[in-house]
């Protein structure tokens, strides 16, 4: 590794997008410089997976602290070649300040599944912000799930995130988050300033395929209106970008797989609908509680 490499990556800039949503650029400007350049808080995973031997591995792989990974295991029965990543924090949470940048590229007929060691913590900030950037890049015939674990927002985090797909017409990449209301048994019910996630997917040759943005900023407004969260506590989503099945029958094949579900019957709210450009299908979850929305999540994958 060149000494401009590793510069590069103790740039806390490099998980820090040009166009910053104003929202944050507030409390960029009223932060200090040293805030986001100390040591430790530009954390940064990058994973290249690729098929050797009928079977996906990683070939090539960085991490720097605070943001590392497990080695790779091979879980499930069905799809014995696809390695398990696990992503851990160092410090148990995300805090203000920290900038993490997770790069993920998996080439042609490789699959990998990325996920998280528990749930992401969001730390309170007092004058700046967190960010975490993830970038996958899915070659022809490869399957990327990127699923981590339920986020629990802290009263007065603020965060931004934002998911940058590239994909193959002939690739399935499937992500998905679910956001709790934080910790509730401390009173802490949608106590933070802001959480902001967006997702962009975009062909191999940059055109844009789909965009959704979920910004939820507390100190605004109630988030219990008709228009947000309604009656419920907690929100997930699971997206299915791909090309190799029907959409129109992935759409009823989820609805049903979700009405089917008793045991989310009245704790969860459930819609599916076909993305633009024919580029996959979206599911977006409310439910009373974390736990609630995630199995929701959960029995919405395993039936994609």
């Amino acid at each position: 590794m060149t000494s401009m490499q590793q510069s590069a990556r103790d740039d806390s800039l490099l998980a820090l997008p040009s166009d910053l949503p104003r929202e944050f650029r507030q409390y960029e400007a009223a932060s200090t410089t040293q805030e986001t350049l100390r040591p430790g808080k530009a954390g940064l995973v990058e994973l290249e997976v690729a098929r050797r031997d009928g079977v996906s591995r990683v070939v090539r792989s960085y991490q720097q602290a605070p943001l590392q990974f497990l080695r790779p295991m091979y879980l499930d029965a069905v799809r014995p070649d696809m390695p398990f990543i696990v992503l851990m924090q160092q410090g148990g949470g995300i805090a203000q300040g920290d900038r993490y940048r997770l790069d993920i590229t998996c080439h042609e007929g490789a699959a990998v599944h990325v996920t998280s060691q528990s749930a992401t913590r969001l730390y309170k900030c007092e004058q700046n912000f967190a960010t975490q950037l993830v970038t996958i890049t899915a070659g022809a015939g490869s399957v990327v799930e990127y699923l981590p674990d339920i986020t629990i927002p802290y009263r007065h985090a603020r965060f931004y995130q934002r998911n940058d797909l590239h994909i193959d017409p002939a690739a399935t990449v499937i992500v998905g988050e679910v956001l709790t209301a934080g910790r509730v048994a401390q009173g802490e019910s949608h106590a933070y300033d802001i959480y902001y996630a967006q997702t962009h997917a975009y062909s191999p040759g940059g055109r844009m395929l789909a965009a959704d943005t979920v910004k939820l900023q507390p100190p605004c407004g109630s988030l219990h209106a008709p228009a947000l969260l309604g009656d419920y506590d907690a929100f997930g989503t699971l997206t299915i970008f791909s090309r190799q099945y029907p959409l129109a029958q992935l759409t009823t094949l989820l609805r049903e797989a979700l009405g089917g579900n008793a045991r989310a019957a009245g704790t969860t709210i459930v819609g599916v609908s076909e993305l633009p450009n024919g580029c996959g299908v979206s599911v977006r979850i409310l439910g009373s509680n974390g736990a609630a929305v995630e199995h929701a999540r959960n029995v919405a994958w395993n039936a994609a």
